[in-house]
């Protein structure tokens, strides 16, 4: 079974999970080396998130040289640090594991545990969610492309998904294709087939991303993603930091932004976002109501 690791979990009322490994990885075929995952690792760990998605877990269907991140093997997820003040989570493609593969993850330092959903995998997804329930893991659903889905499909897919006991059950705007208004009528019609946990899961291909998560935790949802400087497959994600400055006005939580602006040094000057570290400047003046007189006033007082 999964033990407890011997450390507190914070009360938040929404968990932020952090994908940047995983989601980001799109940028580089998730080929991040050892000191590029360490980093990411180390700024998390320090930020306050809940959840860091270190990849995806794959044991069948393999390249032949697969990157750490694109399958996670054991070594990988075993060196994970257990005092941590974070969980740590895995995304399952229910076509790529058997039953049996999940079982390697009960000793391990990680915790929460999501599959990738769809209309066509919903039996394998639902069987493999009671397996990884079974263990002591936390279970989330991702029903991807969730754009493409009627209201019917959906009301079919989250009631399916819910009789399988996942703990909570995400939409994910693959398609970066939402607005907010769409984000809250999914989650509502989501809640009218699950008393659970909902999550969700946002990209910014309209620049949308933020807006839509603020939407959905609105709307009822509480477990959301993001990623540093929002990296990640075809427009982005929601940018981690923004969510992190957000939440912690309701929350209460200590939040630690400022060391995502030490990241990038270990990556090509075209993974991260152009004029990162001034966008991360920024989050704190919006968070902080500071007008343009006032940052001059910081910045000189900083330079001097």
């Amino acid at each position: 079974m999964n033990s407890p690791l011997s450390r507190t979990q914070p009360s938040h009322t929404v968990t932020l999970l952090d994908c940047t490994l995983r989601d980001g990885g799109y940028i580089n075929d998730h080929d991040f080396s050892a000191p590029q995952i360490d980093a990411i690792l180390t700024r998390l760990i320090a930020s306050g998130v809940d959840v860091i998605e270190v990849g995806y877990f794959r044991r069948r269907n393999l390249e032949r040289h697969a990157a750490t991140i694109a399958h996670c093997p054991h070594a990988f997820l075993a060196s994970l640090a257990r005092q941590a003040p974070v969980r740590y989570g895995v995304m399952v493609p229910p076509g790529d594991v058997e039953a049996a593969d999940l079982d390697e993850l009960a000793d391990l330092p990680v915790s929460v545990v999501r599959f990738t959903c769809t209309d066509r995998n919903l039996d394998k997804a639902a069987a493999l969610g009671e397996r990884a329930k079974r263990l002591g893991l936390t279970t989330c659903g991702n029903i991807t492309r969730v754009s493409e889905c009627s209201p019917a499909q959906l009301a079919e897919v989250t009631r399916t998904l819910a009789a399988a006991g996942f703990d909570t059950l995400y939409a994910a705007d693959s398609n970066g294709a939402l607005h907010p208004t769409d984000v809250t009528d999914i989650v509502g019609e989501m809640r009218r087939h699950f008393t659970g946990q909902l999550g969700f899961h946002a990209h910014d291909s309209l620049h949308l991303a933020v807006a839509n998560a603020l939407a959905a935790m609105s709307a009822g949802a509480s477990w959301v993603d993001g990623t540093i400087g929002g990296v990640g497959k075809g427009g982005g994600n929601a940018a981690i930091e923004v969510l992190l400055a957000e939440v912690s006005k309701t929350d209460r939580r200590p939040i630690n932004i400022a060391g995502f602006s030490l990241v990038p040094t270990s990556f090509p000057h075209d993974f991260f976002p152009v004029r990162f570290k001034e966008k991360l400047d920024n989050v704190f003046y919006g968070q902080n109501n500071l007008n343009i007189d006032k940052i001059k006033s910081l910045e000189s007082r900083h330079s001097t």
